[in-house]
Parts: structure tokens; C-alpha cells; sequence
């Protein structure tokens, strides 16, 4: 058995981005679950020899399938949880490998390739039954329709949005200067949300169900000015993380209107307007989340907060952005992990 050990990264390719998340240990959940899992092409072939991640909240377990894309094996599960997630995995955050010989290299797994006319879930849900020991995850792509619009002001406007994806679909499209959006990976038949970065803030944007092409047309958006300034410090257990260390942090406010991504760089904290060594945002109150806006876990739980459901957040950092004010947030990455997962096992507010 191998272990790795790396921190969240963004990859591009081709204009292209793909969003992994850090994950860690907990507390030793209480029952143990088998996965089966499958590597399938969109007709349903076998599809040999990829990497896939298994997470199921404790640690995120890595495998290879086989000549015939089939793999398995353990993770551990926390009493209450319904789900796991599976996804194509190359890389980039902690991950445990098994049915590698000891010593053995890391493979370097390349993306299942993807058909015009299909997308990749990411993460690919997994329901566990209360009570199961076996489960069987098969990784195949969806049909999916194409979606595009422009960005523009209030005015008419074109707006330079940082690229666009869709929520819980592997890939996006890149950014472009005259506010054009086009997506070709949003799921047939099923309605969706396009998130978008405009202005260092993710916006999201509602789809309809479909099952032709999609033309959104002029896609109206406006953006309040980050005019507060916030120091974030993240510790990786006791010690600040290096300034070369990437990393990404999302503060989502407590309303669920604005929803940022900030990066570490070698120069500090990136993605948007700064005052010295803060970032600046838009005045409120804000829920702070290491990782990125994208990871299945902080998906769930923006969207969690977007429809007015906080429970289970108040033991996560929040911070008060207040305008020409200079406030401070510091966390430890793990402990709010271990929240993280804690605030999604509660019940949810009806």
C-alpha cells in the first residue's frame, strides 16, 4: 500500500478546469462498505486500466481497474451516511492506493475520454442503504445537451467571466472576453446549474430540463463591490501552510447569495481585489470553507445554504466583512473538515 499526500490543485487543459478537493482523516467511522466499482464507455463497454477515487468521508480510497475496468474495494463509513462519491481520479490530493505491490509507482491515469454528446459526473453519487456491506458504482457518461448564452451587465454589456462549468459534471469551458458561454456537458433530460466565475464571484444560474440544445441568450448579472477586506490564515494542524503551498478557501454568505474562491499563490491569496494581504469582498456575513466551491462536499453544502438551511453550520468559521474594515479568519484545515462532513449528516430543515 502506497499513500500520497498533496494539496488541492487546479489543472488546465485546453482552457479547461478541473477541480479536486483535500481530503482527511476523522474519527473511526463504524461500519465498513465494499465498493464495487465499473469503468464503463457510453455504450456500456468495459473501459480498462483507470484510476478512480473512492471517498467515503473518512479517507479517500485509489485503485486501478483491471483489463475488464473492474475494480474494488474498503472505505469506511460514519453512522448516518447515505452516500458516498466516486470519481475519476489523476492525482492532486491525498489519496490511499491499494492493490498496488509495496514500492510500486503511482500510475498516471489520464481522464476517461469523453464522446461529443456526453459528460462525466464528478462526483459520481453512490446511495448506501443503512445497514449495507456492498455497494456497486458504475462510471459511465450521460447524454448530455449544449447550453450557451452571454454574460452581460444590466446595460447590455458584455462581461469577461473566468470560465463556467456545470455543477456536479467533470468538465467546464473556459473564459471568455466578450461574456460567451458555451457548454457542451449539461445532462439530458435533467435540469442543472451553471456556475460562473464573473468578477472573482461565482454565480449560478439556473437550467431547465431538456432535451434539445439550450440558448440562454443575454444572461443579466451585476456583482457588488468588495469593498471589505479579510485576512485568511488556513493551518495545516499547527502551522500555517507555506506560502508555497496551494491551496483554495470559499467563503459562502450566509444568505447564500455570494459565493467566492480564493487561491493561494506564492504572493498570498489570489482571485479577486486585495488591500495589502487581505482580499476584498462584498460586506456580509460569511460561513469560510478550505477547499474549492466545486469539491462534492462544498457543493452540497452551498446548496444547503442557498436554500436557507444553516443547520449544522454554526461550528464552521464565519467571518463579518465589513466595508474599509480589516477583519481576520484563521482555521485549521482538518478540524473543519471533520465539521464539514458533521454539518452534512444533520437532518436537514423541512
Amino acid at each position: 500500500m502506497t499513500n500520497t499526500r498533496r494539496y488541492c490543485l487546479f489543472w488546465f487543459v485546453a482552457g479547461i478546469v478541473l477541480f479536486a478537493e483535500c481530503t482527511h482523516a476523522q474519527a473511526t467511522p463504524l461500519r465498513n462498505v465494499t465498493v464495487a466499482v465499473q469503468t464503463q464507455t457510453a455504450t456500456g463497454q468495459p473501459m480498462p486500466q483507470r484510476c478512480v477515487a473512492i471517498d467515503g468521508g473518512s479517507t479517500v480510497i485509489a485503485v486501478r481497474t483491471d483489463g475488464n475496468g473492474e475494480a474494488s474495494a474498503v472505505v469506511q463509513l460514519a453512522a448516518g451516511q447515505s452516500e458516498l462519491f466516486v470519481y475519476y481520479y489523476n492525482g492532486g490530493f491525498e489519496a490511499t492506493w491499494v492493490g498496488l505491490p509495496d514500492g510500486s509507482e503511482i500510475p498516471d491515469c489520464g481522464i476517461a475520454p469523453l464522446a461529443h454528446g456526453f459528460a462525466i459526473r464528478w462526483p459520481f453519487r453512490v446511495p448506501v442503504v443503512n445497514g449495507a456491506t456492498e455497494v456497486t458504482a458504475v462510471l459511465r457518461p450521460v447524454e448530455a445537451i449544449t447550453v450557451s448564452g452571454r454574460i452581460v451587465s444590466a446595460e447590455g454589456d458584455p462581461i469577461w467571466h473566468g470560465g463556467a462549468a456545470i455543477v456536479g459534471i467533470l468538465l467546464g469551458s473556459r473564459g471568455m472576453q466578450d461574456g460567451t458561454v458555451m457548454i457542451r456537458v449539461v445532462p439530458k433530460d435533467e435540469a442543472a446549474m451553471l456556475s460562473v466565475s464573473v468578477n472573482g464571484e461565482r454565480l449560478y444560474i439556473p437550467i431547465p430540463s431538456s432535451q434539445a440544445d439550450i440558448q440562454l441568450g443575454d444572461i443579466v448579472v451585476s456583482t457588488p463591490p468588495r469593498t471589505a477586506p479579510v485576512r485568511i490564515l488556513a493551518i495545516e494542524d499547527t502551522q500555517p501552510l507555506p506560502a508555497d503551498i496551494g491551496g483554495s478557501v470559499t467563503l459562502v454568505s450566509t444568505d447564500g447569495q455570494r459565493v467566492y474562491c480564493v487561491l493561494r499563490t506564492t504572493q498570498g491569496w489570489s482571485s479577486g481585489p486585495r488591500l495589502g494581504d487581505a482580499v476584498l469582498f462584498a460586506p456580509g456575513e460569511y460561513i469560510v470553507l478550505p477547499g474549492v466551491y466545486s469539491s462534492p462536499r462544498i457543493t452540497d453544502l452551498i446548496t444547503r445554504i442557498r436554500s436557507g438551511d444553516l443547520s449544522g453550520t454554526s461550528a464552521l468559521p464565519h467571518v463579518t466583512a465589513v466595508a474599509n474594515e480589516v477583519r481576520s479568519v484563521s482555521f485549521v484545515t482538518r478540524e473543519v473538515e471533520k465539521e464539514i462532513r458533521k454539518a452534512l449528516l444533520t437532518p436537514q430543515q423541512e
